[in-house]
């Protein structure tokens, strides 16, 4: 199935009705949580959780920048609404004797009340059905695009996977051959410095140099690695979101080529090592992108 999406991605929607233009942006980045920012007129504030609700259904990763803006071609009409109630209230907390307070209310404090009077726009409905429609517009175009974003992403990803895993199927082959060369130029090291010996006990001398050999071995690590690239591979294939698992999964790579790396004695093993870092650096930088 490869990387479905993409952290990266853009999306537009605009609709025009009864004299009305609502045009939502969203514009999204790569993050390691999902962080969401709205920015829309006040009067219409209290659809937020709404549509923070609807942008979870579909994305769980990436920091989010969304515009919403709202023009009119002529201006809307208007109607007060009063809460009664809470003026009622709060005049009872005037009157009351046992509080300092002035016993007049203007209609400044009114104002200045919050909630006790609002003007609303008598087409609101209309404003507020045409944002979801907007947002949820928008939403797909922005979904497309990091879907794109995604596939380009998955096979460059896989690209460098296969130069890894081919590089580590190498160092699998050549291995037991470096083993030896080491072991032996070991040996002959070991003789040149012993060489005034009278006595050389050859048993006790191969017994340390196949323990300090098997010291050397990276059969271990590549046999890890081989099933952390297979691990790799089943989780790319999968439905995701990947970017986590995959990370893990390149952090334990990287631990496994670092251990060969401290264990090679060798030019061509060392060589093959930065290799293999170089590699897992590029699909780590490129996973920064997944989500």
């Amino acid at each position: 199935m490869g990387i479905n999406y993409s952290m990266t991605g853009y999306g537009l929607c605009q609709l025009d009705s009864q004299g009305l233009n609502v045009k939502i942006e969203m514009k999204s980045v790569n993050s390691r949580f999902l962080e969401v920012n709205i920015r829309m007129p006040r009067n219409y504030l209290a659809m937020e959780m709404e549509l923070k609700r609807r942008l979870q259904e579909k994305i769980s990763r990436g920091k989010l920048d969304i515009f919403i803006n709202i023009t009119a071609s002529q201006s809307m009409d208007r109607e007060l609404l009063i809460d009664y109630e809470l003026i009622e209230k709060v005049s009872g907390l005037i009157n009351d004797e046992r509080l300092p307070l002035e016993k007049t209310l203007s209609f400044r404090d009114l104002l200045s009340l919050e909630g006790a009077l609002v003007f609303k726009d008598k087409k609101n409905e209309l404003v507020e059905a045409m944002i979801i429609e907007a947002f949820d517009g928008a939403l797909e175009s922005l979904m497309e695009s990091r879907k794109r974003e995604g596939q380009a992403l998955g096979q460059h990803i896989e690209g460098l996977l296969f130069d890894f895993e081919t590089l580590i199927q190498g160092i699998k082959e050549m291995a037991p051959q470096w083993k030896n060369v080491y072991r032996q130029g070991l040996r002959d090291r070991l003789s040149q410095l012993l060489e005034d010996e009278k006595v050389i006990n050859e048993e006790r001398l191969e017994f340390e140099l196949a323990l300090f050999t098997d010291k050397k071995d990276i059969e271990e690590e590549v046999a890890r690695s081989l099933a952390h690239i297979k691990a790799f591979k089943k989780d790319l294939a999968g439905p995701g979101p990947h970017g986590r698992k995959l990370d893990f999964l390149v952090q334990e790579l990287v631990r496994e080529v670092n251990t060969m790396g401290s264990k090679s004695g060798l030019y061509d093993l060392t060589r093959e090592v930065i290799e293999a870092k170089s590699l897992l650096e590029q699909i780590r930088e490129q996973l920064q992108n997944v989500e």
